[in-house]
């Protein structure tokens, strides 16, 4: 790790501009990191973090008495170290950008023209690279587009502060490349309620009478809503959604039995087929009035056997094509990851879908089951859907994209219809209005993950007041990134409803079917959630703490996640939106931050001496504790355990249930091995 030195705290660098700035040592790691990436040559990322501590030493030893440095010096530092450490190539590719740059300053005046022409640089000459040859010209393409819109992006629509700090490491603004489009992050999506409105959806929705057509339908929409939305998507309640569609579809064919019957029997049709018709026609569920058929056959035995047999044909036909259906909904190829909760709703039809679902299942990576688990409805035996839950807990032991959410959890007691999206993401009650909708029509709009280990590791190096050095950085992290989702929400507000045809024309968002072409669409996007991930919080308490007791070290992270939570409640009152705390499992993200940190503070014992920040609970399975943790991060924060058995299985569900855990993905410890 870089020795403390005065020398940085006072030292002023001159850029080309002639304008005076700080010395920011981590810049020259991220830099010198640039290049050795740039250079396609294998290396460690203690590598960078030599190199660099190398440069620093060398600007320690030459300018010890000096009030300035020029941007040009620091970076003749870097190509002379890289030389005289053998690491020709990348000397090589960073004095060749070096070039460049300057060629390009000299072209464009304008700093913004500058900073997009990188990005065209860095497209055509990535495309020359010998692993692009045999690559899919449509991936090519996409890829293209993708980063002219991301730097697009960083050189014009965002703040230059926002910017370095993503460039460096600080924050991680999520998919950049989709801001120049304003397209939201995730959304729930209510069939029920949309089916409700006055919109032209709606009225395709209510006029399908078979399941086959219905998720036809569904699936149509969820491809084009990839135009919209560039995350996932989740059916809160997808057992209720399915009840109407599979009455309709239980009625069809049941009318259709009822028609051949009569007609291949040669009955006379006016003995009791019309009012059979009318009878299947105003059914509102499947229970069947024995003694209105009686009525119906004027009590003729025969008629009403034949006619029961009938009507159970058409419920096991019912279920095939719903089933049927279902797999072919489930095995689609979807743009996003899609979320079907359910396991709840109590009537016949209700459970006949959630029956069909689990039936249906595939092991399509892209679609994920959450089963709601609530008292009274299906965890004891006594409760009338305990046979789903039973017939779950066998089911989410065959894959690994199988969850649970327990509803009776404090944080999960608003209504029945709390739900989680793929990978744990969760999207709770809106602040900005006066009912405070829970689901449905609301989604994320935007995320950016903060590094709290490396605020942790730069307060290390400080002699004293960690903490209190801790938190100050912290509330810069969380002023930046708070500062960074407000401007993707301006963006997003400042398009009109022609931007988001599927999304609002349809109702699909919340009461954006009421939206007029002129209104501010910040009427209906304050329903979302702006979300702040963090990232590193075991490593950040392990550079914190100095025995690394595991039972300090939980307690300091609950205080952290506290702390943010009270921060991000504030912004929330303060801006009348909803921002929100999460830990996710994002591989590539944890990946960038820990090398980016590596390459400035070197390689530390149980920080970055590993290939990613971890994402656990400081490997306890205390589920008392697990609860706190998912308690401050209401925007999410998945738990997952290896388990042998279904006994193993029921057993840690009871256990979850009396301790509060709120979202849990089984992995079952046979697959992985």
């Amino acid at each position: 790790m870089a020795s403390q030195s005065t020398i940085f705290d006072t030292l002023i660098v001159v850029k080309r501009s002639g304008q005076r700035t700080t010395f920011q040592e981590e810049k020259i790691a991220i830099a010198i990191q640039k290049a050795f990436n740039s250079s396609k040559i294998a290396y460690k990322d203690e590598d960078v973090n030599k190199i660099y501590e190398q440069v620093l030493n060398t600007i320690k030893k030459e300018y010890k008495d000096r009030k300035t440095i020029n941007i040009e010096n620091i970076q003749d530092i870097i190509e002379e170290t890289l030389k005289s450490k053998g690491f020709q190539e990348v000397y090589h590719c960073f004095s060749v950008y070096r070039e460049q740059r300057n060629i390009s300053r000299k072209t464009f005046v304008v700093k913004q023209q500058h900073k997009f022409l990188k990005a065209i640089e860095r497209l055509g000459l990535n495309n020359l690279d010998e692993s692009n040859f045999n690559a899919n010209p449509g991936e090519i393409q996409k890829k293209f587009g993708n980063t002219i819109s991301y730097e697009f992006a960083k050189a014009y629509l965002l703040d230059n502060k926002i910017i370095r700090s993503h460039d460096d490491g600080q924050i991680f603004i999520h998919s950049i490349e989709t801001i120049p489009t304003s397209i939201i992050d995730s959304m729930e999506l209510d069939l029920q309620e949309i089916e409700s409105l006055d919109t032209k959806l709606a009225s395709k929705l209510r006029e399908k009478t078979t399941i086959t057509s219905y998720l036809i339908e569904i699936n149509n929409l969820l491809r084009t809503l990839a135009t919209e939305i560039h995350g996932n998507v989740t059916f809160p309640h997808f057992d209720v959604d399915l009840k109407n569609i599979i009455l309709k579809q239980f009625k069809k064919t049941l009318e259709d039995y009822s028609n051949l019957y009569f007609t291949t029997t040669q009955l006379d049709k006016n003995i009791a087929y019309d009012k059979i018709t009318k009878y299947i026609y105003n059914l509102t569920d499947l229970e069947i009035d024995k003694n209105e058929l009686s009525r119906i056959f004027q009590n003729n035995q025969f008629l009403e056997l034949a006619f029961h047999t009938i009507i159970q044909t058409s419920l096991s036909d019912t279920k095939k094509l719903t089933i049927e259906a279902l797999k072919n909904f489930f095995s689609f190829n979807y743009p996003m990851c899609i979320g079907i909760n359910f396991g709840t709703d109590i009537s016949l039809l209700g459970r006949i879908a959630s029956n069909c679902i689990m039936k249906a299942k595939t092991q399509n990576p892209k679609i994920h089951f959450f089963f709601k688990v609530k008292k009274g409805i299906n965890l004891q035996e006594k409760d009338i859907n305990y046979d789903l839950y039973k017939t779950y807990q066998s089911l989410s032991l065959s894959s690994n994209f199988c969850y649970y959410v327990f509803l009776d959890t404090k944080f999960n007691q608003y209504a029945e219809e709390t739900c989680y999206f793929p990978f744990g993401q969760r999207v709770m009650e809106d602040n900005t209005t006066l009912d405070k909708k829970i689901v449905g029509g609301k989604g994320n709009l935007a995320t950016v993950s903060i590094d709290l280990a490396r605020i942790a590791l730069k307060c290390q190096k400080k002699d004293h007041n960690n903490m209190k050095n801790f938190y100050s950085e912290l509330d810069q992290a969380l002023q930046l990134a708070t500062e960074a989702l407000l401007t993707c929400f301006d963006l997003e507000c400042s398009r009109n409803s022609k931007n988001f045809p599927i999304l609002l024309n349809n109702g699909l968002w919340h009461d954006g079917d009421k939206i007029k072409e002129t209104d501010r669409l910040r009427k209906v996007f304050k329903h979302g959630i702006l979300t702040v991930n963090c990232c590193g919080l075991e490593e950040a308490c392990i550079a914190l703490t100095k025995n690394n007791e595991k039972n300090e070290m939980i307690e300091m992270a609950l205080h952290i996640l506290n702390y943010i939570n009270k921060q991000l409640k504030d912004k929330s009152n303060n801006n009348n939106l909803n921002f929100t705390l999460s830990i996710n499992n994002d591989e590539i993200i944890s990946t960038i931050f820990k090398k980016q940190d590596t390459a400035i503070y070197g390689k530390v014992t149980k920080v970055t001496d590993k290939d990613k920040y971890q994402f656990n609970y400081f490997n306890t399975n205390d589920l008392s504790t697990i609860a706190k943790f998912q308690k401050y991060t209401l925007g999410g924060h998945l738990y997952t355990r290896k388990i042998a058995n279904t006994k193993e299985l029921d057993h840690l569900l009871k256990e979850m249930v009396n301790n509060n855990i709120g979202c849990f993905r089984p992995i079952n410890k046979a697959m992985e091995s």
